[in-house]
Parts: C-alpha cells; structure tokens; sequence
C-alpha cells in the first residue's frame, strides 16, 4: 500500500478525545487568539468547563500586573518562554482591583464601592458579580477559594470582624460564618487585612503575629493555628503562599523556608534552604546603587521560589528552581503582582 492510499484511508476527522489531549497543551493565549475560531468542533471542545478543568492542570505559570496608578492597565507576563511575554488583558469595566487569582480566576473588588466583588477570567473578558454586601460592612480583606466539589467560594471579612462566604452557582445571598468560639483580639484583627488563598484553605497570618486563622471552605470550619518556633539568629521576613498551604522565610545566612503541614495541630516542617547571594552579587553586578538591597517573596508555585527585588522604577522577579542552583531573571515594570494561570475557565458557568 502506498502512502498516498494510505492517507485515503485516514478517517476525515480525528476522534475529538485526541484533539481534546492535544489542546490541552496549548498556551491559553494561543487558544483564545487562534484555536478557538479554527471551527465549530474546536470551539466546543475549548469551550467545554470539562476542557477548562483540564486545561488548568496543565496550564504553565505567570503573572498578572496591575498598574497600581490604573487599575485598568493589566498584564499578564508569559515567564515560560525564553523571552518573556507581556500580554495586554482588558480588565472589566469601570477598573477594579486584583485582590487574587486562582485557576485562571481572579477576584475583583470595585475601588469606589466595596461592598461590590466581582469574579472575572481576564483572558477570555468574562466575568459575573456577586450579590452586593450589605451597606456598612466594609471591607477588611477578601478571598477566593474552591472546595473538593469544585465549587468556587469568596470569602469576605468585614470591618466588624464578621467572616462571610458566598458560593459561586449555589448560594443567593452571603452566609455568616460561625467563629466557633474563637476569639478575635486586637492582634487577630491586624492579621485579618491580609488572607493567603491557598485552594481548599484561606490563612489569615503575619510574621509579626505567634498565631493565625485559617478556614476550611470544605466544611467551613475554622482554626486558629500557631507559628512555627524561632530559630536563633534568624529574622522572620514574610509569609508566603505555597499553593496548598503557607509557608514562612526566615533570613539568616540563607533564606529558610518553614511550610504549615497541618493546621489542626499547627505543624510545621522545614521545606528549603536556599542561598541568595549570588542573586545579590549578580543584582550589585549588574544594577549597582540602584538595587535596594531588599527581596520580597511572591510565593512558591510549581515547586519554585518566586520572589522580586526594587531596581529603580522596575521590578526584577527572580524565580529559583528548588530542585538545582538555577536563578531565572525576569524584568518588569513596578506594580502589583499575582501568581495567575491563563486559562479558560469560565466565571459564567460556574453559575449554570
């Protein structure tokens, strides 16, 4: 048989499973520009909360830039490429701020009136708003994350230190959550302004503090959990998200990292210890007086320490792969950053 009739024989269309496992491994931005408008099928397979789902496991990491000064100019930074790749998003109307982003999702709270949230995909522009809180509440901190249901839930915390949840598809209105018990004190209100969103679990903590809260949104339960002991000669410098959990960086000779492995019983194992000086000797190296001196950690995402440093009127953020000495270098300008996954999950069918 030859190939010309071998090609003969090849069916018109390939079965949509293989396209599905192929478009699975396409970039989002690729899928938004080009592949959904391919044809109908593709469009359907894209467009299926099944493919999203499946799309986000294997979607690489980036990060949303807000302009702090305009919070309608917002991109998302391709680091994944050799050259990284800044892509323009357009932010929902009437310019919102970035409170958090996960899977592909971010959480919006309105700059003007902040009993109004929003939950937005900035890649594919769409978005849905949740029933406005009740007038007076005020904002302290709010949050977004997802149960083992895979229903979407923000998390809201208002100035009265009343905790609130709304799910996504499922709930009409806000619901109090009990505190069961714990008392808030003055120190537990200053942690409140600040929540990690970390999937299952929202963790309210600070370095400052010896002890924290964290929710459960399986169950809606909550902790109060303590810090990790000190280790002399160190200086606690930050918290930061581990995607499923905490983690805390202390500061000595190297950067130690200490992760939360169980809030029940306050648990915490040592997850790194990491050497930044040549990140410092190559900031000096290359940047002189105008490299601050100073680091701050993003987060740990995909088994690397993301963090960035002040170098004039930009950032450089540094992610060091755990697993080896490598530092990769990415230069921006100065704003806010969010760890985000370009995906296409869609805000508008998680209430269908």
């Amino acid at each position: 048989m030859t190939m010309a009739d071998a090609v003969k024989k090849l069916p018109p269309y390939l079965p949509r499973e293989i396209i599905f496992n192929i478009l699975i491994n396409v970039p989002g931005q690729a899928l938004l520009e080009v592949v959904r408008h391919v044809c109908k099928q593709w469009y359907d397979i894209v467009s299926d909360p099944l493919f999203a789902k499946a799309h986000c496991q294997k979607s690489s990491l980036g990060f949303l830039f807000q302009n702090s000064k305009n919070y309608c100019h917002v991109n998302y930074i391709d680091v994944n490429t050799r050259t990284p790749k800044s892509i323009k998003v357009q932010n929902p109307p009437y310019a919102k701020i970035i409170l958090c982003s996960l899977n592909g999702l971010v959480l919006l709270s309105d700059p003007i009136n902040e009993e109004i949230f929003h939950v937005g995909n900035p890649m594919t522009k769409e978005k849905i708003s949740l029933p406005p809180l009740a007038v007076g509440l005020g904002t302290k901190s709010a949050g977004l994350a997802i149960n083992s249901s895979g229903h979407y839930k923000v998390v809201h915390v208002s100035k009265q230190v009343q905790i609130r949840v709304f799910t996504i598809g499922v709930d009409k209105a806000w619901r109090l959550i009990d505190l069961q018990g714990i008392l808030i004190s003055s120190t537990m209100k200053y942690i409140l302004e600040r929540p990690y969103c970390c999937r299952q679990y929202i963790y309210w903590f600070h370095y400052d503090s010896s002890f924290g809260l964290a929710l459960d949104v399986d169950t809606e339960t909550i902790y109060r959990f303590t810090g990790p002991k000190d280790e002399r000669h160190s200086i606690l410098i930050d918290v930061v998200n581990m995607e499923t959990s905490i983690g805390v960086i202390r500061e000595a000779r190297t950067l130690m990292v200490r992760k939360l492995t169980d809030v029940k019983s306050s648990e915490w194992t040592e997850f790194a210890r990491i050497n930044v000086v040549p990140v410092y000797s190559r900031f000096f190296k290359l940047f002189g007086s105008t490299f601050n001196n100073d680091i701050y950690p993003v987060g740990i995402f995909g088994g690397d320490l993301w963090f960035y440093c002040c170098v004039g009127e930009k950032y450089v953020v540094v992610r060091k792969k755990l697993a080896d000495e490598r530092f990769e270098f990415f230069e921006i300008a100065r704003g806010t950053l969010h760890p985000h996954a370009s995906t296409f999950v869609s805000p508008e069918k998680l209430i269908a």
